[in-house]
């Protein structure tokens, strides 16, 4: 036991000439992930790219995710240039977890990927093509995605795309503007982004005040730092969403997801205050909002609540979404689209 969790190392090669390709760093977060990590794993296995370093990040699951990932490995370990598994003795949250797996890392290039997800055979071969090929890759690329609810059967394949994502892949979006888009929201792919590790070196680790919200606020420290995502335009990820994931998890009954309950924090430390009048009183309104429903008891799961939570919750939002669609076709206008 070191420094409150455990690691194995399961796979140092040394046998095999990776013709001086980049090591990446492939970091698979888990947290009760049983059902789906041998998905993900094979995944990684079948990467047309060959030197790749493998570190599994377990968050003290208490299902046997960990007996199945070894049990994959043993078999599997000569695919790989590296592998370690690290175990915590207590749950970190997400934010925690991926720190955790980057400071193990060793590979000049990560790619974190949640144990429910997979990649496309050529994910990592495409980032790394596109990083060295490009005139202008940077350290930061993210990329398309497919999305599918419950599992990977193209009848649940459906259309996660939105304005603000598809303005943050424009070519003119600089940093800037692409913070600024940020600060409206998360409107990054963020299961395809594909990070040089020296951006750690510059900006930091995610911030662990955000237990489980790990990449909104990763996104707005890098390109306040100076630092653009660059946009391959190519699906490289199967995204997976499901009622087990920790996005769609609620407490009991209650009709407030947990996750959304985190995200004020977020506003407060990183948003608010950079975003204009108007849009800060509609953030600040909706928050009160809330809090007033909870307080009076309608934080249940049933009809009567989500009737009172939509017609409560609806001007607020309209109101809001027109506000960023004004910001947003002002950065457009910016970058002449």
């Amino acid at each position: 036991m070191t420094s409150g969790r455990m690691e194995t190392k399961l796979s140092n090669r040394t046998d095999v000439n990776f013709n001086n390709l980049p090591l990446v760093s492939i970091i698979v977060l888990t947290y009760n992930s049983a059902s789906f990590v041998i998905e993900t794993l094979d995944s990684i296995k079948d990467q047309t790219y060959t030197n790749i370093e493998l570190i599994i990040t377990d968050d003290a699951s208490s299902d046997d995710t960990l007996v199945k990932c070894r049990q994959w490995v043993e078999t599997n370990a000569e695919r790989f240039s590296f592998i370690k598994i690290m175990e915590s003795p207590v749950n970190l949250g997400i934010s925690a977890n991926c720190n955790k797996g980057i400071k193990a890392a060793n590979g000049e290039w990560i790619k974190l990927i949640a144990a429910d997800d997979v990649l496309l055979k050529d994910a990592i071969e495409s980032n790394i093509e596109f990083a060295y090929k490009s005139a202008d890759p940077g350290l930061v690329i993210h990329s398309e995605s497919f999305y599918y609810k419950n599992n990977f059967q193209e009848h649940n394949r459906f259309e996660g795309e939105i304005f603000g994502s598809q303005l943050i892949a424009n070519e003119g979006a600089t940093a800037e503007i692409q913070y600024q888009i940020l600060l409206r929201g998360c409107h990054v792919n963020t299961p395809t982004v594909f990070i040089n590790k020296s951006v750690f070196q510059k900006v930091g680790f995610f911030d662990e005040r955000f237990r489980n919200i790990e990449d909104w606020p990763m996104w707005l420290h890098i390109t306040a730092s100076g630092i653009r995502f660059n946009f391959l335009n190519k699906p490289t990820i199967r995204y997976r969403i499901h009622d087990a994931s920790v996005s769609n998890q609620k407490g009991d009954d209650r009709f407030f997801k947990e996750l959304s309950l985190t995200e004020w924090p977020i506003y407060k430390a990183l948003v608010i205050n950079h975003v204009t009048r108007f849009e800060k009183f509609l953030i600040i309104a909706l928050e009160k909002r809330r809090r007033i429903l909870i307080r009076i008891g309608l934080d249940k799961n049933n009809f009567a609540v989500k009737a009172i939570d939509y017609i409560s919750l609806w001007p607020l939002k309209k109101l809001q979404i027109l506000a960023e669609k004004k910001v947003f076709k002002k950065l457009a206008r910016k970058m002449g689209s």
